[in-house]
C-alpha cells in the first residue's frame, strides 16, 4: 500500500476595494495597433505611489496615465479638468505627452464629458499643467514649456558616460 499526502501550498487573496475602468489606447495613430501605446485609467480617489506602480506593473505598457477628475470644475460647462499622474512599469514620470493625448482622446471618444466640453485641462502632480482641445475629428495638446540650462560639468560628464555605455562610443 501506497500513503500519499497532500499539503496545498498557500493561496494568496489580495481584496481591492473596487475595480477601476480603463482603457487601452494608442496616440498618434488610428490603427489599433499602431502608435504610442498607454494604459488609461479612471480614479475616483487618490491611490498611494506604490499602488499605482504596482497597477502600472501589471499593465506591463510603456506608459500607464491616472486620471482623477478636479476638484475645481468650469460652471459653464465649456470644459474639465482632472489631476493626472503617469508610470512606467518602474517608476513614476514628471510628465507624459503621448499618456496625455491618449488619455483626452479616451475621454473625447468615449463622451465622459458633455457634448460642450471642448477643453481638458491636466495638472499634474508637480503643477504642470497640460491643455488639450477638441479640434474638429483630433485632439491637439498643449505642453508646459521650460527654459532650458545647461547641467553642471559633473552631472553631463555622468550623461555622457551612461550615453557611451547605451549606444556605443561614437568615432
Amino acid at each position: 500500500m501506497i500513503e500519499t499526502s497532500y499539503q496545498s501550498s498557500p493561496i494568496m487573496v489580495v481584496e481591492t476595494p473596487k475595480a477601476v475602468p480603463f482603457v487601452l489606447a494608442n496616440a498618434f495613430t488610428s490603427d489599433p495597433f499602431g502608435g504610442n501605446p498607454a494604459a488609461i485609467v479612471f480614479l475616483d480617489s487618490d491611490l498611494s505611489s506604490e499602488t499605482l506602480l504596482n497597477i502600472s506593473k501589471n499593465f506591463n505598457q510603456p506608459m500607464t496615465t491616472f486620471i482623477l477628475p478636479s476638484d475645481v470644475q468650469d460652471t459653464e460647462n465649456l470644459s474639465r479638468s482632472y489631476r493626472v499622474r503617469w508610470f512606467t512599469t518602474v517608476t513614476e514620470v514628471v510628465i507624459c505627452g503621448h499618456g496625455t493625448l491618449a488619455a483626452a482622446g479616451v475621454i473625447f471618444a468615449l463622451a465622459k464629458v458633455p457634448s460642450s466640453v471642448q477643453v481638458l485641462n491636466f495638472v499634474a502632480k508637480n503643477g504642470a499643467k497640460l491643455t488639450s482641445r477638441k479640434v474638429d475629428n483630433r485632439v491637439e495638446i498643449t505642453l508646459p514649456s521650460t527654459l532650458v540650462q545647461p547641467l553642471p560639468s559633473d552631472e553631463e560628464a555622468r550623461w555622457n558616460q551612461l550615453c557611451e555605455e547605451q549606444m556605443g562610443r561614437r568615432h
